[in-house]
């Protein structure tokens, strides 16, 4: 995340770093957990900083168990800091499976991954983008024994773009 006033943070292995230049040097700035969060595994941070200049991470969460439908699968949740330095995750996951298309319809998908916020010319965060499958269950024996998140592997589709309402 390149900052207003031109520095440029990034997230690496449960740190915090930061330079003045893409090719470093990189300093270390903060370390934190997840711990607190939703359960699971924490992969593919996005790392955004908000106009009172409060650290935001949006993380894909997935838990590698069976599951027979994936309509309340932990797909998400989001790492926060006041300041960069204290670090707190929140409990609930930001978002899930269940999605609103425009046409009313809600529908489940198995997994959300690799998320990006898209922000207008003001700053303020308009849409959310996920890869997605449209798988909405993958039970063994003819799916993973590793639950929702590896259906990708039989059903993996599409980038979805969702609409936030803040």
């Amino acid at each position: 995340w390149v900052h207003r006033n031109g520095t440029i943070f990034i997230v690496c292995g449960g740190e915090l770093k930061r330079a003045e230049n893409i090719s470093g040097p990189w300093q270390h700035v903060s370390s934190f957990s997840t711990n607190g969060g939703p359960k699971g595994a924490y992969e593919d941070p996005y790392l955004y900083i908000d106009a009172r200049d409060r650290f935001h991470l949006i993380y894909h969460v997935y838990e590698s168990v069976p599951a027979y439908t994936c309509v309340n699968s932990t797909v998400s949740a989001h790492v926060y800091s006041p300041d960069g330095f204290t670090w707190h995750a929140h409990p609930v996951s930001p978002y899930g499976t269940q999605v609103l298309l425009s046409t009313g319809e809600t529908i489940t998908v198995s997994t959300r991954e690799r998320p990006k916020l898209f922000f207008d010319h003001t700053g303020r965060m308009t849409h959310l983008f996920n890869g997605v499958s449209s798988a909405t269950a993958c039970p063994p024996p003819n799916g993973p024994a590793t639950g929702c998140v590896d259906c990708k592997y039989e059903a993996w589709d599409y980038t979805l773009v969702a609409l936030l309402d803040v």
